[in-house]
């Protein structure tokens, strides 16, 4: 369990400092809220950039709301 935790805390870090960043024409992130969710694992296998992914990798998944407040169309 706590492998599970510590596997969030740093994939919601790294999230949270891209989100956080200037450039590439990216938005900066303002909060308005907490959202809440379910915790879950998967196979990983291609994503929806084309890259394979492996179990080494960190992701998390995001709604169109959530996404949409962050990145310019």
């Amino acid at each position: 369990m706590s492998r599970v935790i510590l596997s969030l805390t740093i994939v919601l870090l790294a999230f949270g400092s891209i989100l956080g960043s200037h450039g590439h024409g990216h938005k900066a992130a303002r909060s308005s809220g907490a959202f809440h969710g379910t915790a879950t694992w998967f196979r990983p296998n291609v994503g929806a950039c084309g890259e394979k992914s492996s179990e080494a990798d960190y992701m998390i998944a995001m709604n169109t709301p959530q996404v949409s407040r962050h990145w310019e169309s």
